[in-house]
């Protein structure tokens, strides 16, 4: 707790306390008591008394330095030429306002205190022109009657009063036998800004949908990114593996390609054998060495016979083969596009 300075004298019976909680905060203000050392003391809601510009060149109220029309910036103590060279810091005090003993910027100046008191009137005339939002302190020496504290808009405060009587109305309907409930605070307008509470309580929802919102884009973005990156590598590996298939494939068309080139030169090697023995065999004249003769040229015909079926073989597995290799390799191709794969899921 910490005492306030007064407006008519340097000490005041009010006390500003000062709640880091902010639900504590509410709860008091709602309920208007404190207790505290066994003692039940009012509580109001705490309002600052409008705050005045005042010049740091020429120490007058309503306007500030850049704006000012003085041609020489005067001391705030003594009121003199402030570049004079004299020592200023240490010069007798006197307001060159109203000649009293004290600076010229204080709220004790008549001076000044006429001009607050100006302005305050002009605040009270034009009410309506003040935000829901703003309340501002009566000091009591520039109040118009007893029980005029605070200074805020008509309508915040004809809609301050509808809402405790409603409540006072409510708590009645609730049991008909007992004596009514009076509110304590009911006699006057309460000054708690629920209209401020309510806007703050907004703007803090505001802020912290607005924070999930930048949190969920990043996580969005991490996401995409991590995505991207598994798509590149997907994409690599389906590369190497075309690669490999292709040279795999390679291989094999070379495998073929050499035993369909041996095969026809061991096959007409051969008849050339089966020809050569054949005319061999008219010439001889021994029956036993003719069957001999023979025998090797029957099997020299079957092996022909064979290799020739093999070659066929041979040849229809590779046209087949090829047929299905390219089969897996459009489908290899297709699943390496990444555009095929979004049309699949759609």
């Amino acid at each position: 707790m910490e005492e306030m300075m007064g407006t008519m004298n340097y000490r005041s019976r009010h006390v500003r306390i000062d709640l880091l909680s902010k639900d504590e905060y509410r709860s008091v203000l709602n309920s208007g008591k404190l207790a505290l050392g066994g003692h039940l003391y009012d509580v109001d809601e705490y309002l600052p008394s409008p705050r005045i510009l005042i010049c740091n060149k020429c120490n007058s109220p309503g306007h500030l330095k850049k704006n000012c029309k003085s041609i020489i910036e005067l001391c705030k103590r003594c009121g003199n030429d402030r570049n004079d060279g004299a020592d200023h810091k240490n010069c007798n005090i006197k307001c060159h306002h109203c000649s009293e003993n004290h600076e010229a910027t204080s709220f004790k100046c008549t001076w000044i205190s006429k001009f607050r008191q100006d302005l305050l009137h002009k605040l009270k005339e034009n009410k309506h022109l003040l935000p829901p939002n703003i309340q501002f302190y009566i000091p009591q020496q520039y109040r118009d009657h007893k029980g005029e504290k605070a200074l805020m808009n008509n309508s915040v405060e004809n809609y301050q009063l509808q809402a405790q009587r409603q409540n006072l109305l409510n708590n009645n309907k609730l049991n008909s036998t007992t004596w009514p409930k009076l509110n304590s605070n009911l006699s006057l307008p309460s000054t708690v800004n629920t209209t401020s509470i309510w806007n703050f309580e907004l703007k803090q929802m505001h802020d912290e949908l607005y924070n999930l919102k930048q949190e969920h884009e990043i996580e969005i973005k991490k996401l995409k990114t991590e995505h991207e990156t598994q798509m590149q590598k997907m994409a690599q590996g389906w590369q190497l593996i075309n690669l490999q298939f292709k040279t795999q494939a390679e291989a094999i068309v070379d495998i073929y390609t050499t035993v369909s080139e041996i095969f026809p030169p061991v096959v007409q090697s051969l008849q050339t054998i089966s020809q050569v023995l054949e005319e061999m065999n008219r010439n001889v004249i021994d029956e036993n060495e003719r069957q001999q003769k023979q025998i090797i040229f029957t099997t020299i015909k079957e092996t022909i016979f064979s290799l020739n079926n093999r070659l066929c073989l041979l040849t229809d597995h590779q046209q087949k083969l090829k047929t299905l290799m390219d089969k897996e390799n459009n489908l290899l191709l297709r699943g390496m596009n990444p555009k095929e794969h979004s049309s699949n899921e759609l």
